[in-house]
């Protein structure tokens, strides 16, 4: 293999490299945001929840 072939390979691993890493972090982005749609809900619940025992025990005084 020519030095010329061996940097035209060098050069096309890195290229896929970098298109892998901006694949993995893209996707990392994407969990990340359902997660934290995911917890925003979840903390919602949880907040109506508690809000409803609140007016129970006012209710049982």
């Amino acid at each position: 293999m020519a030095i010329e072939d061996l940097h035209d390979l060098a050069e096309q691993l890195h290229n896929f490299d970098e298109e892998h890493r901006n694949v993995v972090e893209n996707q990392s982005i994407r969990i990340t945001r359902r997660l934290a749609i995911d917890l925003v809900r979840h903390v919602d619940t949880l907040g109506q929840r508690i809000a409803s025992l609140e007016e129970q025990l006012r209710s049982r005084s």
